[in-house]
C-alpha cells in the first residue's frame, strides 16, 4: 500500500511539473511588440474583396493569424455627419500556416459595403492574434 501510494505521489509531481513546464513556455505580448513579428502589408481593397500579405518575421512558424479587417466611414462634412455611420469590421483567420520568415497571400470577400454618395469606406487590416508554434535551439531539428 506505501507502495502504490509513493508512485501516485510521484506521478501528481511529474504531472504539476509537465503543466508548470508548459505554462512558462507561453508569453503574452503587447500589440507593437506583436506587429513586429506578424505583420501584413500590401492590403488592397477592390469590389468588396480585401488582399494582402502577411509577412512572419519570426524564426517560428505562426497559425491562426487573425485580422481585423476594418471599414472605416470618411464622411463628406465630417462637421455635420451623419447619424447612421455605416463602417464595419469584420475578423478573418488566414487558411493555414505562415512558415518562419516567410509570407502568405490571404484574399477575403467581405460583406458588401453600401454605395452612397455622403462619403466613403476606407479599408484598414491589421494583426490582432497568432499562435506561434516553433523549435527552440536546444531541441532536435532545430535550423536557424
Amino acid at each position: 500500500m506505501k507502495m502504490l501510494s509513493a508512485i501516485l505521489g510521484t506521478l501528481v509531481i511529474v504531472v504539476l511539473w509537465a503543466a508548470q513546464a508548459r505554462a512558462a513556455e507561453e508569453s503574452v505580448i503587447s500589440g507593437s511588440e506583436a506587429s513586429g513579428v506578424v505583420s501584413v502589408v500590401d492590403v488592397r481593397s477592390e469590389d468588396g474583396v480585401v488582399s494582402g500579405i502577411v509577412l512572419n518575421n519570426s524564426n517560428e512558424l505562426a497559425r491562426n493569424v487573425q485580422l481585423l479587417i476594418r471599414h472605416p466611414w470618411l464622411w463628406n462634412n465630417e462637421r455635420h455627419p451623419g447619424a447612421d455611420s455605416p463602417g464595419q469590421a469584420e475578423l478573418y483567420v488566414v487558411p493555414g500556416p505562415v512558415p518562419p520568415h516567410g509570407n502568405v497571400k490571404f484574399q477575403y470577400q467581405g460583406s458588401p459595403l453600401p454605395e452612397r454618395s455622403d462619403g466613403r469606406f476606407t479599408t484598414q487590416v491589421e494583426v490582432v492574434g497568432f499562435t506561434q508554434v516553433g523549435l527552440s535551439d536546444t531541441q532536435p531539428g532545430f535550423q536557424p
